[in-house]
């Protein structure tokens, strides 16, 4: 995930990041659903229930929130 201009970012299939997750011999749920980047709320991401989500570090360097909390 990548903050882009303030929105959320879920990387699919055909991206670099989806390619680095794979050659981590990893999977990626959103690969499955769309090709390159798609806005993304929380609850879709939760919904996934990924083990982990990779978060960008220019996203996690940010000095403004990604959501609200719940």
């Amino acid at each position: 995930m990548m903050v882009h201009s303030g929105i959320p970012l879920l990387a699919g299939n055909k991206t670099t990041v989806n390619n680095l997750i794979e050659m981590a011999s990893a999977s990626n749920p959103a690969a499955r659903n769309f090709d390159g980047y798609k806005p993304v709320s929380s609850e879709p991401l939760l919904l996934m229930a990924s083990d982990v989500i990779v978060v960008s570090q220019s996203t996690l360097s940010a000095k403004r929130r990604i959501w609200m909390p719940c």
